[in-house]
Parts: structure tokens; sequence; C-alpha cells
């Protein structure tokens, strides 16, 4: 065998793992949200722990929770210090339910049937370019939540995670100091009106949203800092919006929809908004050229659980003006591994 077949022998070597990584890449999902959903990595908050004295501790099989656990040092969360004794590792220990940006209900939420019976189904997606979510859970995804309020509870607590990440950075990108009634529509439990508002005196908002989510915003601390600044309305974007803002706030909205429904949240914010004022649409967009993002992978989830879709700046100027905005400018802010755009859009 020649040198030059060697070394094509091994990079296909290589290759084979690294690909044999990505078709394992459920089971390690698994593995993290077992480690968390057991509550593992509290246990070992700060000590070194035997697999017996875990597996007492979390109520599991010893045999079971041992192989568990050299799993997980496998793939970076544990260390083996000497047989059957481990410790967290930093990244195991953002599992922990005590640390700051926590990772504990994401590692659950996205591994639990919610969010993985759909992806079982991503080739139907494919095939007929709708969502199988309904399919999946026999119901849609937002129905499944509420009958299943812990899961649920969780993967709302790991979208305002999502949501909160970057934020000083996207606050700092726009200034919203001349504005003085601030409409968060679909603003989930309130962090970014309240974050706006702290740093607008000045100003008072209004938090727009369904029900639940209202009655869960109404006992937040966030909202009750603000000393009766902030108004919070229930109602249904698809229906209407609050009028007489002059700075209406779509975060993290339109990409769950598609276009038509999209248009139809842009009307309804154009039919309550007076002229000149301005909407904000902040989301993470779609590459405008060929290369590679981790939006790519998000606009596919898009498509698996809700239908929606993420877009390119040029795709949100199109729905925006056919719904009577002037598009002004839009300002990446370079934050989180996910950078927010900002488009601002005036209301003609």
């Amino acid at each position: 065998m020649t040198e030059t077949q060697t070394d094509t022998l091994a990079g296909q070597g290589t290759l084979s793992a690294e690909l044999m990584r990505m078709i394992h890449g459920y089971r390690i999902s698994q593995i993290v949200a077992a480690l968390a959903q057991l509550g593992i990595p509290d246990e070992l908050a700060d000590r070194r722990r035997s697999s017996d004295e875990l597996a007492t501790a979390t109520d599991a099989d010893p045999d079971a929770l041992a192989r568990l656990l050299r799993a997980a040092a496998t793939i970076g969360l544990l260390d083996e210090h000497q047989q059957d004794f481990f410790t967290l590792t930093k990244l195991g220990a953002l599992l922990r339910t005590d640390v700051p940006g926590s990772l504990r209900d994401a590692a659950i939420a996205i591994a639990g049937p919610g969010q993985y019976r759909p992806w079982e189904r991503l080739l139907d997606a494919v095939r007929s370019g709708r969502s199988p979510a309904a399919a999946a859970l026999g119901r849609d995804l937002w129905d499944y939540y509420r009958d299943h309020p812990e899961e649920g509870n969780r993967f709302v607590r790991t979208m305002s995670w999502v949501s909160n990440s970057g934020l000083d950075e996207l606050l700092a990108s726009y200034d919203t100091s001349a504005f003085r009634r601030i409409v968060d529509v679909g603003g989930a439990g309130g962090e970014l009106i309240a974050a706006i508002l702290t740093r607008n005196g000045d100003a008072s908002g209004v938090l727009f949203e369904l029900p639940a989510v209202i009655e869960r915003a109404r006992g937040s601390s966030l909202v009750q800092q603000l000393d009766g600044r902030v108004e919070l309305i229930v109602g249904d974007f698809l229906d209407e919006v609050p009028d007489g803002g002059d700075l209406y706030l779509l975060k993290q909205i339109l990409l769950n929809w598609d276009d038509e429904h999209a248009q139809r949240i842009l009307r309804n914010c154009h039919c309550a908004a007076p002229p000149r004022s301005k909407l904000l649409v902040i989301e993470w967009l779609l590459p405008s050229q060929p290369q590679l993002s981790g939006v790519h992978l998000l606009n596919l989830n898009m498509l698996v659980m809700l239908g929606g879709k993420q877009r390119s700046a040029e795709e949100y100027r199109g729905l925006l003006e056919a719904t009577g905005y002037r598009v002004e400018q839009t300002i990446l802010t370079g934050a989180s591994a996910y950078p927010w755009s900002i488009i601002e859009a005036t209301r003609v």
C-alpha cells in the first residue's frame, strides 16, 4: 500500500468517526437529559461522590446509573477520578439548578416528547412542507404543552432563556429613549418591555399576551417593580393589537408563522399604530447569500415544530412593505451565538 493510499484510508476513518458522532447525536441528547432529570449535577455540586451514593440519592439502579455516568464522562459532562467516583466538569455544571444561565430546563425540554416526537417525522415534514407536530403529538404543540404543564413550563423557561440571551447588547443597539408608549406584542413574561422601561423612565408600556401568559406575568417581580408603568392586556395578535403605541415590538414572533399569518400579525399592528410610529421586528436572520449558519438549523426546526420559518432581511422587507410599513434600517447586534437583528420599520 502506498503512502497516499494509507493517508486516504486514514482520512476516511476520521470522516467516518465524525459522521458516526452525528448519527449518534440523539443518544447524546438523551444522556444529557437523563443526567439533568436525575439531578446528578446538583448531587455533585462541589464534591466527589461514588456511583453507589448517587444511585441511592436518585433512586436509580446502581449498575444502570454507573453506565450513564461513564457515558456522561465520555461526552465531557463528568470526570471519573477513580473507579466509580465522579465530579462535575465546567460543562456539566451548566446543568445545575442553582447556577446563572442553567441549561437544565433546556436539556430536559428539548429531549422531551413535545420536541422529540415531531422530529422523528422530519422526513414527513420535508416531503409535505408541513409541520408533523400535530400528527406526532395528537394535538398541536401548544395544546400538548397545556395538557402537559410540567413539560410546557420547562419549554417556556427555555424559550425565555433563549429570548433573553444577549438582551443587554440588543438594547444597546437601538435607542428607545424618544418613545413614550411601547407595546410589546406577544412579549411572553415581559422581560423585554421591563428592560426597556427600566432604561427609559419617562415611558409606559403594554404587555400583550394570551390569558395564561398574562396571569403568570402578573405575579412577576419584573412587572411589579415597574410600579404601574406597564399595562397587562389579554388578547390574540391574530385578531387585534392594542392601539396608540409610538413603538411596537415583535420579538421572536413572526418566525413561528407562515407568510400568510405573519402578514396578518403585521396588518393588525398597522391598524393599531398611528402614522409614523415605529415597529421593531427582532429575529435571527437567514443569510442572504449561501453560507454556513446555525440559523439554517433553526429554520428546519420551525418547519418541524410549527410550520413557521426563519427569514432573510429581504424576506422581512417584503412582508413589511406588503403590510404598509417602510423599512428604515437593519441592525445586527452581534450578541450571542445566534445574533439578534433589529429591523426598524415606519408605519406609513
